[in-house]
Order: C-alpha cells, then structure tokens, then sequence
C-alpha cells in the first residue's frame, strides 16, 4: 500500500513540474504578434490591452465609449507596442464586419495572432421572478452573441494565421447558484459555444482558450452597484409582487448581495490568464483564476446535485429563503 501512494504522490510531483515547465514556454516572436481584444474601456480587458503593448504587441482594442477609448489611448502613449483604439459594437454585425475590414487592411500579410472575447455585461444578480424576458435577452446578446459574432467574423483570418481565440466565460458557468440567472445562461451558452469551436477548428489549427473567472475586485463588482441594481429591480415590480415578498424578503436579499461583494481575489489573474494564453507555446484550455473560482465553484460543479444544492445553501451569499422564513426570523 506504502509503495502505491508513493507512486501516486511522485506521479502527481512529475504531472505539476512537467506542466509548470510547459507553461513557461512562449510562441515565437509572441511579442511582435498583431491580437484584437473587445471591451476595452476598463476592467479585464483595459488591463490585458496595456500589458500587452508594455510587450510591445499591436493592439487592437474594442471600447464601447469613447470617454474610454481616449483614456486608453492617454494611458498607452508612450508605450512600445502599437495600438490602433476605436469603437466597436459587438451587437451590430454591420459594425464588427466593418471593424474587421479596418484590421485586415492594417495588419496585411502578418495576419492576425488572436482575438480575445473580452466584452460583457452582468445585469442585475437578483431573483429569476424580478427579472424579465428582456433581462435575459440583452445579456445573452450581448455576453453570448457578441462572442459568436466576433469569432464568426474574424474566423477566417484566424484560419490563415493558424490563431487563436480567447473567450471569458465564468465560474457561474460551471455551476449556477441563486439570483445570477441571467448572466449564468449567457455564460453557458460562451462555455458551450467554446466547446464546440475549440474541438472543430483544431481542423484550421486555431487553438481556442476559455477563462473562467470567479468573483473578483474590479469596478463592476462593488457592493453599492450590487445594492443599486437590486434596488432598481425592486422598484420596478409590481404592488403585488412587493406584496408576495414584503420588506423582510428585500431585506434578506439586501444581506445576500453584501455578502456576495464581500470578497473577491486580484482581477490580475485574470490579465495574467489571458496573456498566457496568447503567449504561451502550451496554453491551458481553462483558466480559472480566482480563490473561490478554484475552492468553491469548481468542487461544486463536481457534486451531485443534492450535496451541491446543500454546499450553495450553506454560502450566505447564495442562500435561499421563502418570503414566509424571513419574516418569520430576525434577520442578522
């Protein structure tokens, strides 16, 4: 017995050692390589677009406004690499067809390296009876049909350069817990999207990367926009939806929300995840950067259904109470 759980820790020691060398590896001239990054204004991808011009890469970078494709430009400007700012609406087929024209033209014969599918949006975390068809529809437009519009329309130039493709999905994609509907199915629908392309294209030699973030520090992610969007959804239900619920019900949903953004890791891991994955000569097919991405979402999405319904439960951010249990009990 001894000598098989030796077998298994030194199997394990040479897996990790191997892989960590792997993925120290970098593609040739990686840092001369032409990418196209969306969402670019703040966040992920405002932090992936000028790590990779300190690189010294041509950049390509999508923002949605132009207040934010300025700074980008303000930020960048006495950076190595080449960046070429503008903006681009990943809902509009007519816009990101004539943005991949702009690039085709510029890049010419050095082709283009990879697209990141960084653009999104979260909606508002609250329950499934607060939300809408449209809630639903405009994440999944935006977060789901943006990713297959881009990479349908800049496929065949990825096909040339034999690229690749690096989509965002979430932790919320492996497993969905309680008030994150909307969102949770737009990222279902990126992480089945990618795995569908990723096993296809390998036929092109495009190399197709998803990360899956948990919850992180960023400016989206602040407790007072969680207790606004939550307030504006409340507003906007009927008298007798407020009725059904009641106050102590809005309030226990109050309490679930600041625990929801009271913590979260670095969103450098995230940066750090993309550019690996563009760089590297052995890129992950998942990354998954975050504590609770890899403590508690990926465990999870491991647990069979009654024990995994007990783990989201016993998390006070992801809890679930009936109207009649709140006002029954003194909240906290």
């Amino acid at each position: 017995m001894s000598l098989i759980l030796l077998a298994i820790v030194l199997w394990i020691i040479t897996y990790y050692t191997v892989r960590y060398i792997r993925e120290l590896m970098v593609i040739k001239d990686a840092y001369g390589k032409a990418v196209l990054i969306t969402g670019c204004d703040s966040g992920f991808g405002n932090g992936l677009a000028k790590q990779c011009m300190t690189y010294g890469m041509t950049v390509f970078a999508s923002c949605t406004t132009e207040q934010g494709k300025e700074d980008l430009i303000s930020d960048c400007k006495h950076m190595k690499g080449t960046l070429h700012a503008f903006l681009m609406d990943v809902t509009s087929d007519e816009h990101v067809q004539r943005i991949q024209q702009m690039i085709e033209d510029t890049v010419g014969v050095a082709g283009l390296h990879a697209i990141v599918n960084n653009a999104g949006i979260a909606g508002e975390f609250v329950w499934d009876e607060w939300q809408s068809t449209e809630s639903y529809r405009r994440l999944f437009e935006v977060d789901t049909l943006g990713v297959i519009r881009v990479t349908h329309t800049f496929r065949n130039m990825l096909k040339k350069s034999r690229g690749r493709i690096v989509n965002v999905s979430s932790s919320f994609s492996v497993c969905a817990p309680a008030q994150i509907g909307p969102y949770a199915v737009a990222k279902y629908g990126v992480e089945a999207f990618s795995d569908t392309i990723r096993r296809e294209y390998a036929m092109h030699g495009i190399t197709v990367c998803i990360v899956e973030p948990g919850f992180l520090r960023t400016p989206m992610n602040k407790v007072e926009n969680g207790l606004r969007n939550i307030e504006r959804a409340w507003e906007r239900q009927p008298d007798k939806v407020k009725e059904e619920f009641g106050e102590k019900f809005f309030e226990f949903t109050r309490e679930t929300t600041q625990a929801r953004y009271g913590f979260g890791s670095d969103p450098q891991l995230v940066v750090d995840s993309y550019f690996h994955a563009l760089t590297a000569k052995y890129p992950r097919t998942r990354y998954r950067p975050g504590i609770d991405a890899l403590l508690y979402y990926v465990p999870s999405a491991h647990m069979p259904t009654l024990l995994q319904d007990w783990w989201f439960q016993m998390h006070p951010a992801y809890k679930v109470m009936s109207p009649k249990e709140c006002r029954e009990q003194v909240l906290n």
